[in-house]
């Protein structure tokens, strides 16, 4: 599932929502399956409050010919249904129902903005009329880029030269009976000449395009503002900035994060309970204490946060094992690694110097939690 996460973030930022259901078909094999978002429609008792529907329906693939008809799965609290569907929309159901026994509809909603009627929608369709903007401007200096953007030097009152025979007099056009004039060639390395003095040479400027570039850098900071979008992917001029000044700028998309942070760890905390479930935990499935980690992917000084950590252990007596995971970068597989390592120096100490063995003894009695209280949760 950490590789296939981002697939269920991208599809829930576009659609509005995205759907993952745990498999236990095979007992010794649990599964989470990613559902077709564009393909599941889901049924809710109360669409606002449930992170899981009480039927839903996914087309696993399409009929190809009447040989061949397509497959959907259909889920309820207590069965799994495999389906055969045609073309025409009819569903049979192949074999026996699954009953899955995890109490409820075994699929999970993630969502990104929902409203108080159970409503989703994506980061996508609000900015769409913002990028149209940006469009617009983007065509407009394209155009005019093309079609205006170079200067056009003119001569009016120029007089070419006619086509004559072979004795020099004029050859005529058999049709007007006017003289036929020799077309004027023009390239970089001729010079046009006139032996008229009422011939005119003149210039028309280019169309300036700082106008139209100015449209469109205001186009994309407006985009940035409304859609909350980063600033730094699409305005190009924000440069030579510090990291406290590039962490500034992030703060307000940052917050937008957490807010994303907040809707789809609530709906892994659900679907890691219904996969130990599955698996077999009861003590697992009946957890409510759990909590997502988030990998902290914010720009910011590491030696000034460092800094602020170090100073949190000394001056505020924090437990330095409880700031690891505020690192930058930091896992739960490096936090494991560290872990082990710290024991593997713990014992290395008590081994050679008795007298650090009684100071590191006290030192983990004093960071010993009360009783009752729960030490960690179902993390990821």
């Amino acid at each position: 599932m950490d590789g296939r996460q981002a697939i269920v973030y991208r599809a829930a930022l576009t659609y509005g929502h995205a759907f993952v259901a745990v498999n236990n078909l095979d007992s010794k094999n649990i599964k989470f399956d990613i559902l077709s978002t564009r393909n599941t429609v889901a049924y809710f008792r109360d669409p606002v409050n449930d992170i899981r529907p009480s039927h839903v329906l996914t087309i696993m693939s399409y009929p190809r010919n009447e040989k061949v008809p397509g497959l959907a799965v259909f889920w309820d609290d207590v069965y799994r249904w495999e389906m055969a569907y045609d073309s025409d929309g009819d569903f049979r159901v192949k074999g026996a129902p699954f009953e899955h026994g995890l109490g409820q509809c075994p699929v999970i909603r993630y969502t990104c903005f929902i409203d108080d009627e159970g409503r989703t929608h994506g980061v996508v369709k609000p900015a769409i009329p913002l990028q149209d903007r940006i469009n617009q401007a983007t065509f407009s200096t394209n155009v005019t880029a093309d079609f205006g953007a170079w200067k056009v030097r003119y001569a009016a009152g120029l007089v070419p030269d006619f086509k004559r025979d072979e004795n020099g007099d004029l050859v005529l056009d058999e049709a007007t009976g006017e003289p036929i004039a020799i077309p004027i060639e023009i390239s970089q390395s001729q010079m046009l000449l006139s032996d008229d003095p009422q011939t005119k040479f003149g210039q028309l400027d280019e169309t300036p395009l700082d106008g139209y570039i100015r449209q469109e850098e205001q186009a994309a900071r407006n985009f940035t503002t409304l859609s909350q979008f980063p600033p730094l992917a699409s305005i190009s001029n924000l440069a030579n900035l510090s990291a406290e000044a590039w962490a500034a700028a992030e703060q307000e998309f940052i917050r937008w994060i957490d807010s994303f942070h907040i809707s789809l760890g609530e709906s892994h905390e659900e679907l890691f309970r219904v996969g130990a479930l599955a698996l077999g935990d009861t003590d697992g499935a009946g957890s409510f204490g759990g909590e997502v980690r988030w990998r902290d992917m914010t720009t910011q000084s590491t030696t000034t946060l460092m800094d602020g950590l170090a100073k949190a252990a000394q001056f505020l007596d924090a437990p330095k094992k409880g700031l690891w995971p505020m690192i930058p970068g930091m896992t739960s597989g490096m936090l494991d690694d560290w872990e082990t390592l710290h024991e593997q120096q713990v014992q290395d100490e008590m081994s050679m110097d008795p007298g650090v063995m009684q100071a590191n003894a006290a030192g983990r009695q004093r960071a010993t939690p009360p009783a009752g209280r729960p030490v960690n949760g179902n993390t990821a």
